[in-house]
């Protein structure tokens, strides 16, 4: 099973920072997410997300708090279909959202009220906020 560790970003009004995905990303090309990405092989959910973090942001990760939080089964939008994939979800507060995204399109900043009304999100994104 395809796995993936997330970052929920969280700015201390409570904010949440999400990753605008680029158009021809292999999965849920275009939506909002979370920011992470696969599980390397003898990897831990641990270290996939601080280097995911590296990867795609320049967050000082080092300097983050990264609070695991669960972890669940999703179905996912792929270019061949779709697939059930194993999330890690992290929980990380940041001071804000005036960091630098290197994968996906941009970051986008919204309560979590107004993200659950949006109909772009991820479904690992829709699942997670619906229980914040």
């Amino acid at each position: 099973m395809y796995e993936v560790a997330i970052a929920l970003l969280q700015l201390p009004d409570h904010r949440i920072v999400l990753q605008r995905r680029d158009d021809d990303a292999p999965s849920s090309a275009g939506k909002l997410g979370f920011f992470g990405g696969h599980i390397e092989d003898g990897e831990s959910p641990d270290d996939a997300i601080r280097r995911e973090l590296k990867e795609e942001t320049s967050l000082d990760v080092q300097a983050l708090d990264f609070k695991y939080q669960e972890s669940f089964k999703a179905e996912v939008d792929t270019t061949h279909g779709r697939e059930i994939r194993n999330y890690y979800l992290y929980k990380v507060a940041i001071k804000d959202d005036t960091f630098k995204v290197y994968e996906g399109v941009r970051s986008e900043t919204y309560s979590v009220h107004e993200a659950l009304g949006r109909d772009d999100l991820t479904r690992s994104a829709a699942r997670v906020l619906k229980q914040l």
